[in-house]
């Protein structure tokens, strides 16, 4: 994964989801200072929905649609800012009627998880940091109800969240991100989101052998060579962790 520069910033914690206000602190609260690009990075990384799985652009089904996959993968591609915003938003709308004909559908948690995140970074850093509390309670309930489903995801997803997520609002945890990923591995150990992923924690913490290690498993995966958002992002850790390039399918 690239590193950046941080850069300090103030963010003042607001309460609510994605789809309404953010409400501030009480007057003369103390403002948290939360690093933006952090913020950011977390929402990015929780709100992929890493999968192996053929995407809508080439495989459309009913279920993609229902679930809110599809809004959410085009979402991914659009290139317009409102563009985007529309399609993260009806994912998340397409996610919450699914799950409520379909309650604690683990497909339906897992786009919800994904669209939540979209749509939030594209309202923008401030209001951003509203999501995070909904996205954790919906990868525990995917964790609980379908621990294996995707490999992992509930788990991974938790990981991730823990990993990256700055401890000052309460959410950060090495210790708890450690967990996740450990019970991520024991529930889908070839599953290259896992692999990359855990390496990258575990590089962090300067566990190099275990991270080398995860990255080498992942280096053999086909399908880290796909010209996917996800992907891409797997090979950034891949090739940092080994220090060296992989070479991408045409």
């Amino acid at each position: 994964m690239a590193r950046s520069s941080r850069g300090d910033g103030r963010l003042v914690i607001g309460f609510g989801v994605p789809d309404g206000p953010c409400v501030p602190l009480p007057p003369g609260a103390f403002p948290v200072p939360v690093m933006p690009w952090v913020l950011s990075l977390v929402l990015a990384q929780v709100s992929q929905a890493p999968s192996t799985r053929t995407p809508p652009t080439q495989q459309i089904g009913k279920e993609s649609v229902e679930t809110g996959e599809k809004a959410y993968r085009d979402g991914q591609r659009a290139t317009a800012h409102e563009q985007r915003l529309a399609l993260f938003a009806e994912g998340v709308t397409r996610a919450r009627a699914y799950l409520a004909q379909h309650p604690d559908a683990p497909e339906g948690l897992l786009w919800l998880v994904a669209n939540l995140g979209g749509h939030a970074l594209e309202r923008g850093k401030l209001l951003a940091l509203g999501a995070i509390p909904e996205i954790e309670q919906t990868l525990k309930r995917l964790d609980e109800v379908a621990p294996s489903f995707e490999g992992g995801a509930g788990a991974r997803g938790l990981a991730r969240l823990y990993q990256k997520a700055p401890a000052l609002i309460s959410v950060g945890s090495a210790k708890r991100a450690r967990q996740h990923y450990e019970r991520a591995l024991a529930l889908g150990p070839n599953h290259i989101a896992n692999q990359a992923l855990a390496a990258d924690f575990f590089w962090d913490q300067g566990d190099r052998d275990r991270a080398r290690s995860l990255a080498e498993a992942a280096a053999k995966q086909p399908a880290l060579r796909a010209d996917t958002p996800d992907a891409r992002e797997w090979r950034e850790i891949v090739e940092q962790v080994l220090g060296r390039t992989v070479t991408v399918n045409p």
